[in-house]
Parts: C-alpha cells; sequence; structure tokens
C-alpha cells in the first residue's frame, strides 16, 4: 500500500467509520480475486454459478453490432479499462476487435499493481502479440488526462 492510500484509507476509517471495497483488491487481494474469479469461470456448482461475472460480457457482446456500426469511420480504437480485474472478462471483446483489425491498444488502470500484473499475464498469455499497457492509478483520486494524451500520442 502506497503512503498516500494509507493516509486516505485511514481517514475513511475515522470519517466514515468504512473501509472502501478497492482496497481489498491491494497486495494478496489481488490473488484472492483471480482465484475466486477463476474457480467461478471453472465451477459447474449451480449455487456458485449465480456469482459469474459475465453477465456485462453478454450484454457488451449483444452490442457488438451497434460498436461496429458506431465505430465504422475508425481505423483504430483503443481499449481502456478501468479496474481490470485480471482481465478475462473482456477477452470476448479484444477478441472481436482484433478479429476485425480495429484493436490498436489495450490499457488497463488499476489501483492495485499486484492485479495489474495478474491482468498483465493473463492478458499477454492469451493475446502474445497484442499491445498491452497499465498505469496504477486511484481513478477517485486522480486525473485520466496524462494516460489519454500519452496514449493519444503513441
Amino acid at each position: 500500500m502506497e503512503e498516500d492510500q494509507l493516509f486516505e484509507l485511514i481517514n475513511h476509517i475515522r470519517t466514515n467509520k468504512i473501509i472502501p471495497l478497492k482496497y481489498a483488491y491491494l497486495g494478496q487481494g489481488a490473488h484472492n480475486w483471480d482465484n475466486f474469479y477463476n474457480r467461478l469461470e471453472n465451477t459447474e456448482d449451480i449455487e456458485l454459478r449465480c456469482y459469474r461475472l459475465d453477465a456485462h460480457i453478454f450484454l457488451l457482446e449483444k452490442a457488438f453490432s451497434f460498436l461496429d456500426t458506431y465505430l465504422a469511420n475508425f481505423d483504430r480504437i483503443n481499449i481502456i479499462e478501468i479496474g481490470q480485474g485480471n482481465s478475462k472478462p473482456i477477452f470476448s471483446i479484444v477478441d472481436h476487435f482484433i478479429k476485425s483489425r480495429k484493436l490498436g491498444k489495450y490499457i488497463a488502470i488499476d489501483i492495485s499493481s499486484k492485479m495489474l500484473e495478474i491482468s498483465k499475464n493473463n492478458f499477454s498469455s492469451r493475446f502474445p502479440n497484442q499491445y498491452f499497457n497499465s498505469h496504477v492509478l486511484d481513478i477517485e483520486t486522480s486525473s485520466l488526462q496524462n494516460i489519454l494524451f500519452l496514449t493519444e500520442e503513441n
């Protein structure tokens, strides 16, 4: 945990009497999340399946035709994912834009450097020739402007 994260956490506990969920993904929490997701991904247990995290994937896949139409005038697109987890839920979307030869860059932004390491390993294993970049950033307290600028420049 970075010093500024520690101060923010202490302030949340003092002021609001809560620990924000985002801190659960720091350190060992990143591995815990990855293990949990992998267990859900591979389960046949009907009770655990209700926790599957791919409802949003289903909805995005339903939107592919809309996205293809909307993005038809663009040669390349970049995917910037905030709080990407282990990156596995986005794989079908990345696959889609690679097949349509539109995907430029995939950029992951997360508060947890450990989560970004897991994300990079998973992403690079699945898409070894695809550009991957990551940034440790707390989206609640920081600006994306420098990342967007650097992404546009490259």
